[in-house]
């Protein structure tokens, strides 16, 4: 088993079901401005029928090929939202969120795909990877229809509508390091025109793949050695992707995966490993990178000269220096503005043409945040805090939050507060959906849909 799989939170998942269970119900959360509520989740399971023009809404886990994690729906943000549905019941780890106008896809540890009504939150369906064996769903992307999803070692193409396996390609070839397994795919994958890009390992060390989107079959292969890389992103004609050990950014051509340039970010010792960077984003012809010293860093997308960095001013206490908690999160962006959150509790709009602050607001001293989500008004993120038990392992809080903040000015709009730990929000055409793992051992998974005033 891959210990760094089941570290954040994962007792709640000792009573979890198989994709087959429908027992549900709903549940009532708590909230710091009371927002209107309406609760009509009852899921069912039943065939599911997605025209394909709706399965463009949020392409890919971060909205879109740069990672961006932004959309324009048709809603303005409210200080005073409604919780269109809450879902309650058993399931697995959620890892990622895709919405589309017909369906929720629900992607969750460690071999499933869920398909929920995303006006009623009922479950419709729901299918399995081919060969659950050493598989772990991580992010997806969802092209024309079809469903693309990177594995503990392979990428599978899934008739999205249906669950019908088009492909599915082995990516790891060769056991390294201290895994027992081949490895390979434990990224989203990136899709730009007919190819897609995913990460895996090449003779004995990480690398970067390139497949024909229709088939699968092997482009070109790069090998990238010094430790895993993060999700590769499109800049250009270019693929960037980071190297979490060494610091390493790598820009590599498209069509044949040769090196146009290198950068670094000096990288972080914790008590598990080097943690230099965690997936770049590309906005505005930069590279912004989050490093594990506490500072974003942009790079010139066509040439990787740097052009500035941002100091968070985050000090990391020993207890939070496992791999998974870092100084700095996941980055999104619009408008000329990076979004970032510290393990500080603080979270940052910084301008991305000069790296100065924009604002910033604090969380109660909260560690942990997800990747935000950013409309044209309002950015929506997750956090938490973190602890420590009684052995002194770090462990995530049971009381996370989703809050809307002002995107201008950096005001907190609203909070909703579940006692479990939460994953990145999204945005839909017509609210945004967030998810939880609390401790419960029957029903420890949280999905919800928060829509605008009188939705």
């Amino acid at each position: 088993m891959y210990r760094r799989s089941f570290v954040v939170g994962l007792a709640a998942m000792a009573g979890c079901s198989s994709p087959d269970a429908t027992e549900e119900s709903p549940t009532e959360a708590r909230t710091s401005t009371d927002p209107e509520t309406t609760i009509r989740s009852t899921p069912t399971e039943r065939p599911v029928s997605i025209q394909a023009e709706h399965l463009e809404d949020w392409p890919m886990h971060r909205g879109d090929p740069g990672h961006s994690g932004t959309r324009t729906p048709s809603f303005a943000a409210s200080e005073t939202p409604t919780v269109a549905w809450e879902h309650r019941g058993p399931g697995t780890f959620p890892t990622a969120l895709l919405p589309t106008t017909g369906a929720l896809f629900v992607q969750a540890y460690p071999w499933m795909v869920r398909l929920f009504d995303p006006a009623t939150g009922e479950m419709q369906t729901g299918y399995e990877l081919p060969d659950e064996d050493d598989r772990i769903v991580r992010g997806g992307a969802l092209v024309d229809g079809t469903l693309y999803i990177g594995t503990w070692d392979s990428v599978t193409a899934f008739e999205a509508s249906t669950g019908r396996t088009v492909w599915s390609r082995r990516v790891g070839e060769a056991s390294f390091e201290t895994y027992s397994e081949p490895i390979g795919g434990r990224a989203t994958p990136a899709i730009v025109d007919d190819a897609l890009y995913v990460h895996g390992a090449i003779s004995g060390e990480w690398g970067l793949y390139a497949l024909d989107r229709d088939d699968g079959e092997t482009r070109w292969r790069q090998p990238l050695p010094g430790g895993e890389p993060t999700d590769p992103v499109p800049a250009g004609e270019t693929i960037v992707v980071a190297n979490r050990g060494t610091g390493d950014i790598h820009a590599l051509d498209r069509t044949d995966g040769t090196l146009q340039w290198t950068a670094n970010v000096p990288p972080r010792r914790t008590q598990d490993e080097r943690v230099g960077t965690t997936t770049p984003i590309v906005h505005r012809e930069s590279v912004c990178v989050p490093t594990g010293a506490g500072t974003v860093r942009a790079f010139a997308a066509e040439t990787g000269e740097a052009v500035w960095e941002y100091d968070l001013g985050t000090e990391t206490p020993p207890a939070r220096t496992e791999w998974y908690l870092r100084a700095t999160y996941p980055l999104a962006a619009r408008d000329g503005r990076v979004y970032v959150g510290g393990s500080d509790g603080q979270f940052h709009a910084i301008d991305v043409a000069s790296g100065e602050a924009v604002w910033t607001l604090s969380a109660d001293g909260r560690a942990y945040w997800t990747t935000p989500a950013v409309t044209h008004d309002a950015v929506y993120v997750g956090n938490a805090n973190a602890r420590t038990d009684e052995s002194g392992n770090w462990q995530l809080g049971t009381d996370g939050r989703l809050s809307a903040v002002d995107a201008a000015t950096g005001r907190e709009l609203w909070t909703r507060e579940y006692d479990g730990y939460p994953i990145d929000p999204v945005v839909g055409e017509t609210g945004v959906f967030a998810g939880f793992v609390t401790p419960e051992v029957d029903e420890p998974v949280r999905l919800i849909k928060v829509g605008p005033e009188n939705a």
